[in-house]
C-alpha cells in the first residue's frame, strides 16, 4: 500500500470511528430522552384525568348535600343531570383507578385506596347527611393529597 494512502487512513480512520461512535451514542440518548418524556406526559395526563374526575365527584356530593338541605335548590332536571354525571365520573374513576398502579407512584395509589376506603365507610352511615358529608370529606382529602403526590411524582412545583 502506498505511503500516502496509509497517511490518509491514519488521519481519517480515527475521526471516522469517533464520529460513528458519537452518532450511535447521541441517537441512543435521544431515544431514551424521548421515551422518558413520553412516560412523563402519560403520567401527567393520568393525574390530570384523576384530579378532574375526583373534582366532579366532589361537586356531585356538594350539590347533593345542598339539595338535601334545601330541596328547592335543585330541580328534578338538575338532579337527573347530577345523577348522570355521578355515574359517568364513577365509571371514569374506576377505570383510572385500575390503571393507576401502572402509571402513578405507589404514594398516589395508596391515596386512591384510602379514598375508596373512606367512601365505603361513608356509604355505611345511618343518615344521608352523614353519607354525603363523609363522601365529600373523602373527595376533598383525596384531591389535596393527590395534588401534592402528583407534584412530587412529576417533579413540579
Amino acid at each position: 500500500m502506498p505511503n500516502w494512502i496509509s497517511d490518509i487512513l491514519k488521519t481519517i480512520l480515527p475521526a471516522l470511528i469517533v464520529a460513528v461512535l458519537t452518532s450511535i451514542l447521541m441517537v441512543r440518548l435521544a431515544i431514551r430522552r424521548f421515551y422518558r418524556e413520553k412516560w412523563w406526559e402519560k403520567k401527567q395526563e393520568t393525574y390530570s384525568h384523576l384530579l378532574e374526575t375526583i373534582h366532579h365527584l366532589k361537586n356531585y356530593a356538594a350539590e347533593h348535600y345542598e339539595g338535601e338541605i334545601n330541596p328547592d335548590h335543585i330541580t328534578e332536571e338538575k338532579r337527573q343531570e347530577l345523577t348522570r354525571d355521578w355515574k359517568k365520573f364513577s365509571r371514569e374513576f374506576a377505570k383510572l383507578r385500575d390503571l393507576a398502579s401502572f402509571h402513578l407512584s405507589d404514594e398516589a395509589v395508596a391515596i386512591l385506596d384510602e379514598y375508596q376506603k373512606k367512601k365505603a365507610e361513608a356509604s355505611k352511615s345511618k343518615t344521608i347527611f352523614e353519607w354525603i358529608d363523609g363522601d365529600l370529606a373523602a373527595a376533598s382529602q383525596c384531591l389535596e393529597a393527590l395534588k401534592e403526590a402528583a407534584k412530587r411524582d412529576l417533579k413540579v412545583k
